[in-house]
């Protein structure tokens, strides 16, 4: 796909890389799969797997703890431009959700997902890669 310019499958393959390597709890491989990921919908404005890439992503913020950034990201995705998600997609943001308002004040979740309604999807991605970044060193 690469070969011919085809800039969407690859990112679709490699965020389903990374969403399973977080699942298999490698950490450090699916940090670097979502690097390269937010990296190339950031320089090739691939909006439409962007929102895909954010939500699975979510699950490994969760994994490693990182409540703010998960609820920043889950703000930005339910956002009016957001095409709403469904399935295991859907089950899996519910659950990291729960996981976060069960684990912190619900002021702190309400007003991080607040931030998050606030971004457009470039911007959230830009935070994302920070996050990611962050967790990388």
């Amino acid at each position: 796909a690469e070969s011919v310019g085809n800039r969407l499958l690859p990112c679709v393959a490699r965020t389903t890389l990374a969403s399973s390597l977080t699942r298999l709890g490698e950490v450090t491989a699916a940090l670097d799969e979502f690097a390269t990921c937010i990296q190339e919908a950031i320089a090739y404005g691939n909006s439409t797997h962007a929102a895909t890439i954010l939500r699975n992503l979510v699950d490994l913020l969760v994994a490693v703890d990182d409540a703010r950034t998960a609820a920043v990201l889950l703000g930005a995705l339910g956002g009016d431009d957001v095409k709403e998600t469904y399935g295991d997609e859907a089950r899996r943001m519910e659950a990291a959700r729960d996981v976060l308002t069960g684990d912190r004040a619900p002021t702190d979740v309400d007003a991080w997902t607040a931030e998050g309604v606030a971004l457009r999807m470039e911007d959230a991605l830009r935070v994302a890669l920070t996050a990611v970044e962050a967790h990388r060193r």
